[in-house]
């Protein structure tokens, strides 16, 4: 079984700790991470260090931690992450990567846009918001990198294809996102508009990194998915 060891921020880990995933989604009629091996509809997983579930099916999903540390409100002394995507579409169809829950991040894919959004109590009156128009033609794979420093002046700044294309302040609205919910869902499997609909595509990778990407780092990352090496 296929594994992919990441720093990631779920609730009942510490900051730095690894998590282990069988990288494995619904809706995909292979696993395009070990192998090209058919999967079926049947969720799978292996579990993490923590014992959940290291697939996201609505039910087993990551989940942040509620503590203070994990708070990103007021872009001054807020905790850095790096969310990164490797996938491809098939359909112009839309597809949201995170669950539109309430404070929740989310990353959403349209025919000409790529949004990362963190959502404040279901709504975006609050919220954390990034965007850049995605040039990458169907049925091709790309990577998507969002890396945040932790403050108002580092921002959010985003990359596709190891190319820089945005930078958005994250003083921008009031963001709660990462002061979450213990019982909300974080994560799902790729799914096409707001229905239970799969996907119409493959998502090869995703990870969720504990720390800022200098520019060098993400052309690094971008490499070694586009060449198969992966993130271990």
């Amino acid at each position: 079984m296929n594994t992919a060891h990441l720093n990631i921020y779920s609730q009942g880990l510490v900051e730095g700790a690894v998590l282990s995933y069988y990288c494995k989604f619904n809706g995909n009629t292979t696993d395009e991470i070990n192998g090209l091996t058919p999967t079926t509809d049947t969720l799978t997983y292996e579990a993490t260090t923590n014992g959940q579930a290291g697939v996201f099916n609505a039910s087993n999903d990551l989940i942040l931690n509620s503590s203070e540390a994990f708070k990103a409100n007021d872009g001054v002394d807020d905790l850095p992450f790096s969310i990164i995507v490797y996938m491809k579409r098939d359909l112009n169809d839309n597809c949201y990567i995170y669950t539109s829950y309430p404070e929740t991040l989310r990353f959403y894919c349209t025919s000409n846009l790529i949004r990362y959004i963190a959502l404040s109590k279901g709504s975006y009156s609050n919220f954390f918001y990034g965007s850049y128009a995605n040039p990458t033609a169907l049925g091709t794979y790309f990577t998507s990198i969002l890396t945040y420093g932790g403050t108002g002046s580092s921002g959010v700044k985003m990359y596709h294809d190891g190319v820089f294309k945005s930078h958005t302040p994250v003083n921008i609205g009031t963001f709660v996102g990462l002061n979450h919910v213990p019982n909300t869902s974080t994560f799902i499997g790729g799914r096409t508009g707001d229905s239970t609909w799969d996907l119409d595509g493959k998502i090869n990778t995703f990870a969720f990194k504990q720390e800022e990407l200098t520019p060098d780092e993400v052309v690094e990352i971008h490499n070694k998915l586009i060449n198969g090496t992966g993130l271990i």
